[in-house]
């Protein structure tokens, strides 16, 4: 078999088929995944042959990326192996430009988006659901929308928050190093968090910025940069209200909570459960448990 035919037969294995076949020329090539929205090319490859050959393809939708070498069983030279490396960090870096630019892409759209966009509902079905006020949201048809911004202050992204409560980033854009800003006066204190319900909810209740990451495995990042911003502020700090997913092996979110403090300085701390059989897990589901407002 070819070598291009093998590389070809791996990227169809991960589901990642080129409808028009792998042109093999060492630049970073886009294509549309089978089953993706039209128009839309998430999927991308690169393939080089000299000495031996190499490549590497992912879906920027999911994140995943893998590389792919030709079974090779003869013993590479010096050279050789320096070549293969050297060609090898060239593709890492054509990866790391092309992921540059679909995050500037999607930004882009992300600002069109927010552009089109009303203030939200304060009827909406998820905001009722939450018990909380839409603040900084927009609204475009039944979807809320949640900015990301990065430390310039730059919408980077947004949440698709439905009716129902499911939720989706923009595909391709950034989440790692973003965050939800809802902004007080007072800025001794911050408070970061994962979810914007976690955080409209430590708002309502402390009158304290927060600074929502979205996820627990963004935690860090985030604090971090709430760190910088209040660095210059006499007798600030940062407090990590994690999420206690006690009902989830090894409770990623306290976890999580716990590496970020430890890199940023910040203080963490958790919502308490209500009792055995307790599905509560962040500050909004503490603060709209029936069972916990029984017992208070």
């Amino acid at each position: 078999m070819n070598h291009l035919r093998a590389f070809e037969q791996r990227l169809e294995s991960e589901g990642l088929a080129v409808k028009d076949g792998v042109i093999n020329d060492g630049q970073i090539h886009r294509f549309h995944i089978a089953g993706d929205k039209p128009c839309t090319k998430n999927g991308w490859y690169v393939m080089h042959t000299k000495r031996i050959s190499f490549g590497a393809f992912g879906n920027w939708r999911t994140g995943y990326s893998a590389s792919w070498r030709e079974d090779f069983s003869d013993e590479l030279t010096a050279t050789e192996r320096w070549e293969l490396q050297t060609q090898m960090a060239q593709v890492r870096e054509q990866q790391r430009e092309l992921h540059a630019t679909q995050q500037d892409e999607t930004a882009a759209r992300a600002k069109r988006m927010w552009d089109q966009a009303q203030p939200a509902d304060p009827q909406h079905p998820y905001l009722r659901r939450k018990g909380i006020l839409p603040l900084n949201l927009r609204q475009l048809g039944d979807r809320l929308l949640v900015p990301l911004i990065n430390a310039e202050q730059e919408l980077r992204n947004l949440q698709q928050i439905h009716p129902d409560g499911e939720k989706r980033f923009l595909s391709g854009g950034q989440v790692k190093g973003c965050f939800c800003l809802i902004d007080a006066p007072d800025l001794r204190k911050v408070l970061v968090c994962e979810g914007f319900a976690t955080g409209a909810t430590l708002f309502k209740a402390t009158g304290h910025s927060v600074m929502c990451a979205m996820n627990a495995g963004n935690l860090q990042s985030v604090a971090l940069i709430a760190n910088s911003a209040v660095a210059l502020i006499p007798r600030s700090h940062v407090v990590i209200c994690a999420d206690n997913d006690h009902r989830t092996p090894g409770n990623p979110g306290i976890t999580q909570a716990r590496k970020a403090a430890e890199a940023s300085g910040a203080d963490y701390t958790w919502p308490s459960i209500c009792g055995d059989q307790c599905e509560c897990s962040d500050f909004n589901d503490t603060f709209v448990c029936p069972r916990k407002q029984e017992a208070e």
